[in-house]
């Protein structure tokens, strides 16, 4: 790492190591590295960040292939993902409500949205069909499928939906919902005569 007036110069191996997706602990022995440059010798670690960026150069994956590969652990897509609620809104347990644009290669899906309660400890899917039900479509970590202990939660976000939204004024917070989903799933859209 080089520096002068108003100039810092990063060694390329920790740029490229770190944005090219290589495993934690490529990153971690990498960043050592950089540290090395900074507390040590510059030289010293620009030579040895791009010694090992040589090194691993086998190991490096594009981003296809990454996302290919079977270490990769979803097949989502990267995809758009809108928080709809905001700490404001008063929704009990630090819960968050969350549209994801989510058709991929998984299918079709049906329309839903994520509440994660406790920050995401607890995660359910709801489905928008008939959205004043709550159906669970599905959960994470093996959660059961009903709101027992968690029905303040159910309620608060019912009588949310109605309220103006604190990111879009002048629309409801369900409605800036449907937004999300149908911005995420074009081909795949909502209205709200589904959510009734």
């Amino acid at each position: 790492m080089t520096t002068g007036p108003g100039r810092t110069e990063i060694p390329l191996g920790v740029i490229c190591v770190a944005y090219r997706g290589l495993n934690k602990s490529h990153v971690v022995i990498n960043m050592t590295f950089f540290l090395m440059s900074v507390v040590f010798h510059p030289y010293l670690g620009a030579f040895l960040g791009n010694r090992i960026l040589i090194n691993m150069n086998n190991n490096i994956l594009t981003f296809e292939e990454y996302t290919v590969n079977n270490d990769f652990l979803s097949k989502h897509r990267l995809d758009e993902m809108a928080t709809i609620s905001r700490p404001t809104d008063n929704i009990p347990k630090k819960t968050k409500v969350i549209v994801y644009g989510e058709n991929d290669e998984q299918g079709t899906k049906t329309p839903h949205f994520h509440v994660q309660i406790n920050n995401g400890e607890i995660e359910l899917e709801i489905k928008f069909e008939h959205i004043r039900n709550m159906e669970i479509w599905r959960t994470k970590n093996n959660y059961p499928k009903n709101w027992n202990g968690i029905t303040d939660v159910r309620d608060r976000i019912i009588e949310w939906f109605d309220e103006v939204s604190k990111k879009n004024f002048g629309v409801s917070n369900l409605k800036r919902m449907i937004m999300a989903w149908n911005d995420g799933n074009p081909t795949n859209e909502i209205d709200e005569q589904f959510t009734e």
